[in-house]
């Protein structure tokens, strides 16, 4: 016996087969398709097409991917009316009359759900593995991208991660799918309620305040649409409760006899836009360690934002209600972290 039939009777795999014998070289298959160029771009030649293996498309969403792979699964059937199609669905975005609308027979098509890469390799092999040689089968999987791990599944199900596509006014922040951990600490809305579960699924919309550890996006805090009205007032009672007692810091800029200019830092720009003629203020000084601080009432004469859009920091023209108010005020001046509390509204 020589060495090569010895080495071939030898082998475990029941496909070996002396190279110039070998079915995967000695027969080529070509599937060739309506459209010259997709012939060119799988083949080289416009009258190739597609050739056994694997072929992969890829490209952003709404390209057309999958009715690229439904064209050369028509082409398939049509020259083996014995062939069947095996669709392994992770995306579900194409129902039955997706593939009538290429004239694929439905009867001939065998859809497979998964939901994440080690159900889709298990099959996959499992299928391949009981079919014969001579056996005419395309295998199209919508899509490989789109699939997680099992245990990216898991993770997802028991609510620590998920995958989005980040969108700023209406159109994506970036091309790529980012992931994100969410943390224990996550508070998590939906319609203007706290809630302990939040479930996600593919195309929910959510507003997301995530922090950077570790070069990980950590989520702590998941809202719907239905619960920002909800969380502005919150947050906004709460803005005014803090104002209502530490006020609005900044500093005193001059005082010129009864009148004081007082900078609000544009961190109170929404309040110090509030602020009308006539309301009445109270200025505190910085503390001072061991020592109480220092406050004077004061009337509105008139305040203006700097900012370009409304939103920068406010100069506040004040007028003292006693002479010697603004004698102590002038120590004050272009002290940072003086404070203004608003008392009155103006009638």
């Amino acid at each position: 016996m020589s060495i090569i039939n010895k080495l071939r009777k030898n082998s475990t795999i029941r496909e070996t087969e002396v190279l110039t014998d070998s079915k995967f070289f000695s027969a080529k298959d070509m599937i060739q398709t309506p459209v010259p160029m997709i012939n060119v771009a799988l083949s080289g030649s416009l009258d190739g097409g597609l050739t056994p293996g694997l072929t992969v498309f890829a490209g952003p969403s709404k390209h057309f991917k999958t009715a690229f792979a439904m064209l050369l699964a028509k082409s398939f059937m049509e020259k083996y009316p014995d062939a069947a199609i095996l669709f392994y669905d992770s995306e579900f975005g194409a129902p039955a009359g997706y593939f009538k609308s290429f004239g694929i027979d439905t009867d001939r098509v065998i859809h497979t759900p998964i939901t994440d890469i080690e159900q889709l390799k298990h099959d996959i092999m499992s299928q391949i593995n009981n079919l014969e040689r001579d056996e005419h089968v395309i295998i199209i999987v919508d899509s490989i991208g789109n699939l997680a791990s099992r245990k990216e599944v898991e993770d997802a199900l028991e609510g620590k991660t998920f995958k989005a596509r980040v969108i700023a006014d209406k159109k994506p922040l970036d091309k790529n799918i980012a992931e994100f951990n969410i943390s224990p600490e996550c508070k998590k809305w939906k319609a203007g309620k706290l809630i302990d579960t939040l479930a996600m699924k593919k195309g929910d919309t959510f507003y997301l305040t995530w922090c950077m550890k570790e070069k990980q996006k950590v989520v702590m805090q998941i809202v719907d649409e239905a619960s920002l009205e909800e969380i502005k007032t919150r947050q906004l009672a709460l803005i005014n409760s803090r104002l209502a007692k530490d006020g609005l810091e900044g500093y005193i800029d001059t005082v010129d006899g009864k009148k004081v200019l007082f900078t609000v830092y544009a961190t109170y720009w929404s309040q110090a836009n509030q602020l009308k003629p006539g309301q009445l203020v109270q200025i505190f000084s910085p503390s001072e360690k061991g020592k109480a601080p220092q406050s004077i009432v004061l009337k509105v004469v008139s305040q203006k934002n700097r900012g370009t859009y409304g939103s920068g920091f406010n100069e506040v023209m004040l007028e003292t209600t006693k002479d010697s108010d603004s004698i102590i005020l002038s120590k004050f001046e272009n002290i940072q972290g003086t404070h203004l509390v608003p008392l009155l509204k103006a009638e």
